[in-house]
Formats: structure tokens, C-alpha cells, sequence
């Protein structure tokens, strides 16, 4: 990744924290603003849909895992060791289904 491309993650980066931002502070001083759900994302408020519309790339739901990086995070595993043996959350039937479905979707898109 060169300066540019870094650049850039981190504009888009400093982006999106400030919708964050905004979106906290519009809620909290107006539960009235005017919203409009012409872009996908519901109850947002109008100011909000310029950086949104600019930004659109950062707001995208992905459908495929990362590029490779140098810095790709792992968990070091100490050899010989075996995995922790726990029994698996209980979930309701509805929750079951609605996190087998998420797997399913996730598993898809790879």
C-alpha cells in the first residue's frame, strides 16, 4: 500500500467517524430531524446524505473477506495444544435461525 492508498483509508476512516459523530449529537439534540431513506439506510438524517453519497464505497456491505496484507492479524497457538473443549451457547429457535442463516450468507460470500 503506498502513501496515497493510505491516505485515503484513513480519510475515509476519519469519515466515517465523524458520521458516527454527527448522527450521536443529531440524535440527541432532535428526535424530529427530517430523515429521508432515498440512499438504503433508513431514518438518516438529510445533512448526512452528501458525505454519505461521496463516501458511498466506505458504506458498501462486503462480500468478500480482505486482500492479503503484511499486517495480517493472527492469534500465535502454542504448540501441541488442544482446543478448548465448551459446550455452545443455548440460543432460542428464532435467534438459532437467524445466526445460522448469517453464518450461511457469510460462508457464501467466503
Amino acid at each position: 500500500m503506498n502513501g496515497k492508498q493510505a491516505g485515503k483509508i484513513r480519510n475515509q476512516a476519519s469519515n466515517l467517524a465523524m458520521y458516527v459523530y454527527l448522527t450521536a449529537m443529531l440524535n440527541m439534540l432532535s428526535a424530529s430531524v427530517p430523515t429521508t431513506e432515498n440512499i438504503g439506510m433508513p431514518n438518516t438524517p438529510y445533512v448526512l446524505n452528501p458525505l454519505i453519497e461521496e463516501f458511498a464505497d466506505v458504506f458498501e456491505v462486503p462480500n468478500c473477506l480482505p486482500p492479503k496484507r503484511g499486517l495480517d492479524h493472527k492469534i500465535p497457538l502454542k504448540e501441541g495444544t488442544q482446543p478448548i473443549n465448551m459446550r455452545p451457547y443455548r440460543h432460542p429457535s428464532t435467534q438459532k435461525d437467524a445466526i445460522e442463516s448469517m453464518v450461511k450468507e457469510l460462508l457464501d460470500s467466503g
